[in-house]
């Protein structure tokens, strides 16, 4: 599953942190469920789905309606104990310039205070200082987030380049450099695109590709809006069928006590039905029967 650019930004959880998050799923099911944008792409929730894979557990989804996803994803990332601060800051850095909150060397305004920490000014002073590794060393803010170099390192690294008479040469052969990664990227997300597109067998997506009324991006935009009901509909057909499969296995694990159960229930609980359950939800030989139908035409079908 795609995973947003700005998710993207923050590492995933330690590989035994994952398994202990996969165990915890694997025994409890998922708490919280995984946030997408519209088009599906991961907003919050890469580590829970990543161990619902290790865990076989499908996972549940909800669509984040919100327009600022830059702010919701920075919201989501506010306390993650096995980053740094310094770490978090670089992060978050990314996010705000990918989203086009930096100019000019700076910040633009409001953009700090949409992180969750606004008025600490530490935070601010952290945020700061990787914005300047940002402008003028590029190259360090994933040793950054990692956790391989310090931000107060990298920071000195680059405010020497900043107030050194060679930071324009450093800054040019840092973008550079930033714009060979950021052509080597580009290139691999096309090849993903077109891997997508071959899979789904979108034979007519394809030929538009080639016969060039269309780029791959175009292309692949096309075909997911194109899908995007067919999607919605198995979704809600597979929330359903969830929904229905737990709730015969939640009346299962009811009767797991047999009949000397079923008496002790008849005779302790029931004589309060009258007093605490509506009529309608009255427990009648017909009700039960067609229980003991159902539940027999299951078995049928299991054997």
């Amino acid at each position: 599953m795609r995973t947003h650019p700005y998710a993207d930004k923050y590492p995933m959880l330690p590989d035994d942190e994952l398994a202990e998050l996969a165990e915890s799923i694997r025994a409890n099911g998922l708490r919280q469920p995984i946030v997408t944008d519209r088009e599906g792409r991961i907003l919050d929730g890469r580590n829970r789905y990543r161990a619902c894979e290790l865990a076989g557990v499908q996972p549940d989804y909800v669509v984040y309606d919100g327009e600022d996803l830059a702010e919701y994803v920075i919201d989501c990332n506010t306390s993650r104990r096995h980053m740094s601060t310094g770490a978090r800051a670089m992060a978050t850095a990314l996010v705000l310039a990918e989203d086009g909150r930096r100019r000019n060397g700076r910040w633009t305004r409001g953009s700090i205070d949409i992180t969750g920490s606004g008025n600490s000014s530490q935070w601010r002073q952290r945020l700061t200082e990787a914005g300047v590794v940002l402008d003028y060393t590029p190259h360090l803010a994933n040793n950054i987030i990692t956790g391989t170099l310090a931000l107060d390192a990298a920071y000195r690294e680059a405010n020497q380049a900043k107030q050194s008479a060679e930071a324009a040469k450093i800054a040019a052969r840092n973008q550079a450099r930033a714009q060979r990664e950021a052509e080597q990227a580009e290139a691999e997300r096309q090849t993903r695109l077109l891997n997508e597109l071959t899979e789904a067998a979108a034979t007519q997506f394809l030929a538009y590709i080639d016969s060039g009324e269309m780029t791959i991006p175009t292309a692949h935009a096309a075909w997911t809006e194109a899908t995007r009901k067919q999607r919605e509909e198995q979704q809600q057909l597979d929330h359903s069928y969830r929904t229905t499969m737990r709730a015969i296995h939640t009346a299962l694990t009811t009767f797991q006590g047999g009949a000397d159960y079923a008496t002790t229930i008849y005779t302790k609980v029931y004589p309060h039905e009258h007093r605490l359950m509506d009529p309608h939800e009255h427990l009648t030989i017909p009700l039960i029967n067609t229980a003991i139908d159902y539940l027999t035409r299951l078995k049928e079908h299991l054997q």
